[in-house]
């Protein structure tokens, strides 16, 4: 531990240098962070922080804005979820409150900091969601509404290794896959039916 950093008890600093699919975070991609309710990062104080960095710097964005804090005026979802975007442009105007603004274009890295962190994210059970690609993310989403319109599809996403999931469990590591067909998604997430 540095002169005058903070003991785990005050901060935790995680640190996200890849997406959900192991690819590196880069600023000519967008990407969300999804917390479902009752889910933010684990703070006594109900503190937390979600910050950009190209090496140790923030790079300057046309709002000024260098993090997503637990003391912003967030939109939340209507099932109380948060989704925060992470991207060079807005992602839309009804969408803004929770824009985080990245480096225009290569790599950089994603900080949450956690304040006098709660238990459950110091030793417990507790993970923060993955950093989803944009893309992904809306396949994600599409397949989500099937589930939810005919009751068919069973999500996770990206490991390659095939295990069913029950709909209770989707909290997001990979593929996305059918009762009928298993559907593993390649590189650019096209789906590549089993045994085709």
């Amino acid at each position: 531990m540095g002169l005058g950093a903070l003991s785990k008890q005050d901060c935790v600093y995680p640190t996200a240098f890849v997406d959900s699919n192991g690819v590196a975070l880069d600023g000519s991609h967008s990407y969300v962070m999804h917390f479902d309710k009752g889910a933010l990062p684990p703070s006594k104080m109900n503190v937390w922080s979600i910050s950009p960095y190209r090496g140790n710097f923030y790079v300057r964005n046309s709002i000024n804005r260098y993090g997503i804090l637990s003391s912003m005026s967030l939109k939340y979802n209507p099932d109380g979820s948060l989704d925060i975007f992470m991207q060079k442009d807005s992602p839309a105007a009804d969408q803004e409150a929770n824009w985080l603004p990245i480096p225009p274009s290569g790599m950089f890295n994603l900080t949450v900091r956690s304040y006098q962190p709660g238990e459950a994210l110091l030793d417990g059970p507790y993970k923060l969601p993955p950093v989803v690609e944009g893309a992904m993310r809306r396949q994600l989403m599409i397949a989500a509404f099937a589930e939810a319109a005919i009751g068919v599809i069973v999500l996770a996403y990206p490991p390659i290794v095939v295990h069913l999931l029950v709909a209770s469990e989707i909290t997001g590591a990979g593929i996305i896959m059918s009762r009928i067909a298993r559907c593993f998604p390649d590189r650019t997430g096209r789906c590549l039916l089993a045994g085709r």
